[in-house]
């Protein structure tokens, strides 16, 4: 039987991996001009990742690309942007399942950055 403290350290390693794996996934999709170094795109990164994981993180059922896809849109929308009234108020709305919210809204985005808008 595991104690309490061995059981959060396993959540936290857990946690440590599939933060890796998100960040590079989003890594291998985003593209910067100009480009970002390697550490500048992993500090922006773990930032972005913590807000996207305080969000997500409420949601048993948000997946992996969910996680990908928010990242995605806090990288080209920014963060005052994507935490403000406007986006909040359909990224909040429960009536609608968190993952299809991340997909509506990375596909909104990305619609956006292709028309030059």
């Amino acid at each position: 039987m595991l104690e309490d403290h061995e059981r959060d350290a396993l959540a936290a390693v857990s946690l440590d991996k599939f933060r890796d794996k998100v960040i590079a996934h989003a890594r291998r999709k985003a593209v910067f001009s100009p480009a970002l170094s390697d550490p500048d795109y992993q500090r922006i990164a773990d930032h972005i990742f913590d807000r996207v994981h305080g969000f997500l993180g409420a949601y048993p059922n948000a997946s992996y690309d969910s996680y990908v896809r928010m990242m995605l849109v806090y990288f080209t929308h920014g963060i005052a942007q994507v935490e403000g009234p406007h986006m909040q108020e359909s990224l909040r709305n429960d009536r609608i399942g968190i993952n299809t919210r991340a997909m509506i809204s990375y596909e909104l985005v990305r619609e956006m950055m292709r028309r030059g808008l």
